[in-house]
């Protein structure tokens, strides 16, 4: 697996992974946690103060989530994210030191065959094949489905109960799209 492959496997992830020094620095951040701050981009969270995290007593670099990392313990509580703005979010998060997963490294994978990395791989390599497929599949129905729907809309005066109706399968699918281009993303993210 490809430094790239991993790091786009955390990328989609629903739950937001922030990976921090042993300093409290910003290192990676993925889709998930930027979209839930406000942000477009996860590297804008890099440029980030480690203080726009806190927990309830302390800004993070003087936390206990910090202490509990330089010593190698994982560690879970509320943390407290600070906009510019004031504005402040509340998270439940759990800490995992990198040295609990060490014997996988983070970067790069070299699997030798017939190791257990390598048959993850191939199981892997198995799932992207059927993302591709389904996703192809399923973007072909969805396009007729958009169409028509749209179509619909247009002949049909905005009084009509049908309309609502309509409008109400057309935001689904609007939303379906967005499923079926995040597949899509997976399929080229995954290429060698």
């Amino acid at each position: 697996m490809t430094k790239d492959l991993y790091e786009a496997t955390l990328h989609h992830l629903p739950q937001g992974i922030l990976l921090l020094s042993g300093e409290g620095k910003i290192l990676y951040s993925n889709l998930s946690l930027a979209h839930t701050l406000g942000y477009d981009d996860p590297s804008a969270l890099l440029r980030l103060s480690p203080d726009a995290f806190q927990t309830e007593d302390s800004p993070l670099r003087d936390s206990q989530i910090l202490t509990a990392c330089q010593a190698g313990k994982t560690w879970q509580g509320e943390v407290v994210y600070r906009t510019k703005e004031g504005e402040t979010r509340r998270f439940h998060v759990r800490l995992i030191p990198l040295a609990e997963i060490a014997d996988v490294p983070l970067l790069a994978f070299h699997a030798e065959a017939g190791s257990p990395l390598a048959d993850a791989q191939e199981r892997l390599d198995e799932v992207i094949k059927r993302v591709r497929r389904i996703s192809h599949d399923l973007n072909n129905p969805l396009t007729t489905l958009l169409g028509n729907v749209e179509l619909a809309l247009m002949r049909l005066p905005e009084s009509d109960p049908l309309y609502k109706r309509l409008q109400t399968i057309l935001k689904q699918a609007e939303r379906m799209r967005e499923l079926v281009a995040r597949l899509h993303e997976i399929k080229y993210l995954a290429q060698p």
